[in-house]
Parts: C-alpha cells; structure tokens; sequence
C-alpha cells in the first residue's frame, strides 16, 4: 500500500539543536549578577556545579523521557474509601 499519510514526516530545518552541553547557571548572566548583589555569591560554586548537571546530555534526555507521557493516577484502596465517602449523602437533622 503507498499511503502518503503513512510516509514518515521530514525533519524539519528551522528546529534549534538540542540544548546541551552548557552550563545553566554561567549561562544566565542575569541570574549570576542578581544573586551577587544580592549577597548570594556564597552558593556560586555550587550552583556552577548545578548549572553544569542541568545542561548535560544525559540530564536533557533524563528530562524529555520524564516528558514523554502524562501522569496517571493510580487508584488505591485509601482513595476508592474516600471518594465512596465523599460521594455518599448524608442524612440532615433538624
């Protein structure tokens, strides 16, 4: 069958590269300027440290695998008890 919907779609050209190998927080002079003035340059070496991990490879793949699929709520006993209560009615005295 040559179904053209079926046919995978081009890569397209004007999407930026992946976003790694940097380090976030050397990267936001803003942030580094802010948190100096403000008298956090005791946490730069740390956040340096921080910044280096976040723009890892490996940290952006860890990210886009947590992204990949939405939550789902797994029912538990606990949860199924509650919601029978909350759905009950109750009898009103006068």
């Amino acid at each position: 069958m040559n179904d053209p919907r079926l046919e995978a779609a081009p890569e397209s050209a004007n999407q930026p590269p992946p976003l790694v190998g940097y380090n976030a927080w050397s990267g936001d002079r803003i942030l580094v300027e802010a948190v100096k003035r403000e008298g956090g340059g005791w946490i730069a070496e740390r956040a340096g440290r921080m910044g280096d991990l976040v723009g890892s490879e490996r940290m952006q793949t860890l990210a886009m695998q947590a992204n990949r699929y939405a939550p789902e709520l797994k029912p538990t006993i606990a949860s199924a008890i509650a919601s029978t209560r909350s759905s009950t009615t109750r009898p009103t005295t006068t």
